[in-house]
C-alpha cells in the first residue's frame, strides 16, 4: 500500500479468525480531501501480500472511507464506514457500507445511512458486527440527543439475507452523569447480545474523563447493566472508552484512554479488566502498557482472549505521527503456554514500512475470534 502524509493507513483494520486475511483502511485525512480505500491482504508466512482494494460505488473526496472496519468471524461479511460522508446534502452525516465476499472479491451489498440522518452526527464513528454476522451496532458519537449537544447515539441493526434492517437505538442510560460522545467506541460479543459502549466525554470521575456502559440485549431491547470508569480517577479529558475489545467468552476486556496524561501529555494508556464469574462485575486488573503518543486509539482482542493489538497513532519512530501497532500475548516467552489468567506480555511492535509523518498508522484495529 502506498502511504501519503495524513493518509491514516491502518485507521480501520479487520483480521480473519485464522489470521491469514486482513482488511486495512486508508481513509485519507479529511482536511487534505483525499480518497479513502480499503486494502485486501493475505498472509504468506510472515509477509502480507496486497491482493487488491475495496471502494464503495459512490466514493467521494473527504468521505474517510475505511476509518472503521468490522468483519465477521468467517471473513465473509464486512462493514466499512465513511463517517464524514455527505448524505442528502448534509455535511459529515456519515454512512456505512456492507460488503459480502465472493471468492477474492468483495461486493457492495448495501449502503446504510442513519434513520435520523443529520449533519455532523458522524454516523459510523463507532462500529461493531457480531461474530455470527447477524447483529450490528453503529455509533454516531456527535449526534445531539434532546438538549445534550454531542451526546451521541448507537443504532442497532439485524441482518436478514443481504439486508440490514434498523431495529432501534441505544442512548446513555439515565443517571447522574451527562453523556458526551456516546458510541465512539463499541465492542460486541459473538452472538450479539452483550455490548460495551464508550462515552468518552462522560464526566463521572472528572471533567470528560470518559466511561464505558455495559448492555445486555433482551430481544430487541438493550438494557444498561453496568458502568466502568477509568482507574486513573483524577484524570480529565482522557478519552476513556474510545477503544474497547472483548474476548469471546466475555471473560476479559481491554479499554483504552488514549489521551490520558502520563509522564508526558496525551501519552495514553490501556487497561485490562476481568469479569467476576459470580457477580458479573468488571474488575480492573492492571495496565497493559503506556505509550509515547496517544496509545490505544484502538484496541483488539482475539476471541480466545490470548492476543491483543494496541494502536499508537502518534508513534514517532518513523516520523511524527507515523503510527504503530503493539502486540501482546498471554503465556511464557518460549512457547506462549498460558501460565496465569492475566499473564499478558509485550511481544513486538509493528511499524509501517514506508511511513511518513502524520500517517497515523494504526488508528483502528480488530482481531477476530480465535486469533
Amino acid at each position: 500500500a502506498s502511504l501519503n502524509t495524513n493518509a491514516f493507513f491502518g485507521a480501520g483494520t479487520a483480521i480473519s479468525e485464522d489470521g491469514t486475511y486482513a482488511l486495512i483502511g486508508q481513509p485519507e485525512d479529511y482536511y487534505l480531501s483525499g480518497l479513502g480505500k480499503v486494502f485486501i491482504f493475505e498472509r504468506s508466512g510472515f509477509n502480507w501480500v496486497n491482493k487488491g482494494t475495496i471502494v464503495p460505488d459512490d466514493l467521494s473526496v473527504s468521505d474517510t472511507f475505511g476509518f472503521q472496519i468490522s468483519m465477521s468471524s468467517d471473513a465473509q461479511h464486512a462493514v466499512i464506514s465513511s463517517q464524514y460522508k455527505v448524505v442528502s446534502g448534509l455535511e459529515q452525516a456519515g454512512a456505512v457500507y456492507y460488503f459480502k465476499r465472493s471468492g477474492d472479491t468483495w461486493v457492495q451489498t448495501q449502503k446504510i445511512i442513519s434513520p435520523e440522518n443529520e449533519a455532523y452526527a458522524v454516523f459510523g464513528s463507532g462500529l461493531a458486527i457480531s461474530g455470527d454476522s447477524n447483529h450490528l451496532l453503529i455509533g454516531a458519537e456527535y449526534k445531539d440527543v434532546n438538549a445534550s449537544t454531542i451526546a451521541g447515539k448507537v443504532y442497532y441493526y439485524t441482518r436478514s439475507g443481504d439486508t440490514w434492517a434498523y431495529v432501534g437505538s441505544i442512548t446513555q442510560p439515565s443517571g447522574p452523569v451527562e453523556p458526551w460522545r456516546f458510541g465512539g467506541g463499541i465492542a460486541l460479543n459473538y452472538t450479539g447480545d452483550y455490548a460495551m459502549i464508550g462515552g468518552v466525554y462522560t464526566s463521572l470521575t472528572g471533567y470528560a474523563a470518559g466511561a464505558v456502559n455495559v448492555f445486555n440485549r433482551a430481544g430487541s431491547n438493550w438494557v444498561g447493566t453496568g458502568l466502568i470508569h477509568c482507574p486513573d480517577k483524577n484524570s480529565e479529558s482522557n478519552g476513556f472508552g474510545l477503544g474497547i475489545a472483548l474476548s469471546r467468552d466475555i471473560k476479559f476486556a481491554v479499554i483504552s484512554a488514549p489521551v490520558v496524561d502520563g509522564y508526558k501529555r496525551d501519552q495514553g494508556a490501556v487497561y485490562l479488566y476481568e469479569r467476576n464469574p459470580i457477580t458479573y462485575k468488571w474488575v480492573f486488573v492492571r495496565r497493559l502498557s503506556s505509550g509515547e503518543g496517544r496509545i490505544g486509539r484502538s484496541v483488539s482482542m482475539s476471541g480466545n482472549g490470548s492476543h491483543i493489538l494496541i494502536s499508537e497513532n502518534r508513534n514517532a519512530f518513523r516520523g511524527e505521527g507515523a503510527g504503530a501497532f503493539h502486540y501482546f500475548s498471554m503465556g511464557r516467552e518460549e512457547d506462549l503456554t498460558p501460565v496465569a489468567d492475566d499473564d499478558f506480555r509485550y511481544r513486538s511492535t509493528v511499524l509501517p514500512d514506508n511511513g511518513n509523518a502524520l500517517d497515523m498508522f494504526g488508528i483502528k484495529t480488530t482481531i477476530h475470534p480465535s486469533g
